[in-house]
């Protein structure tokens, strides 16, 4: 992409937007920590995980 990363768009340059772009991806990628780290998040669910994010408000 041939664009000038200081490019202001939103009050925010290119470069900060393709940093933010960049830090969402790793936070959604569940493999960012390896795939041990995908087994330590399943390990870590336990009924109690559930019950408590769907209780009725």
């Amino acid at each position: 992409m041939n664009v000038d990363p200081s490019t202001e768009i939103e009050g925010r340059s290119v470069a900060e937007w393709m940093a933010w772009g960049e830090n969402w991806l790793e936070r959604a990628d569940p493999t960012v920590n390896g795939v041990d780290g995908v087994f330590r998040q399943i390990a870590a669910i336990t009924d109690w995980t559930y019950r408590l994010n769907n209780r009725a408000e």
